[in-house]
């Protein structure tokens, strides 16, 4: 199970030290995924223009680096402004697979900060 708490309070020491954003984020996807099913692969997205840019995972290597927006479940929860949270993919019409594995459900949290 996911203990939030653990996750942020790993995050805040390791700003603290200054780690490099780059080395928070991996560390973001593998404490998440380090918490076990369902979390078998993080992948940590980041909007550039129009697109999603793959900035960080931990799992399975995926072939998907960038994701227009409105495509697949997360460009849709950018394009939407809404989370997704897909419990059947094979149904979706524009759902792109993460990696060769995933072939079950997927969610996406559409979150955008203003200043991070």
């Amino acid at each position: 199970m996911l203990d939030a708490d653990r996750v942020v309070t790993r995050l805040r020491s390791a700003f603290n030290h200054a780690v490099p954003r780059q080395e928070m984020l991996t560390l973001a996807a593998e404490l998440i995924q380090g918490a076990g099913a369902p979390y078998t692969s993080v992948y940590l997205y980041m909007l550039h223009g129009n697109e999603l840019v793959l900035e960080a995972y931990s799992g399975r290597d995926t072939e998907h680096d960038r994701i227009p927006v409105g495509k697949g479940v997360c460009g849709t929860a950018v394009a939407t402004g809404q989370d997704q949270n897909v419990g059947d993919v094979q149904g979706r019409e524009n759902y792109i697979a993460c990696n060769l594995f995933k072939i079950g459900r997927a969610s996406c949290r559409e979150r955008v900060f203003s200043s991070v």
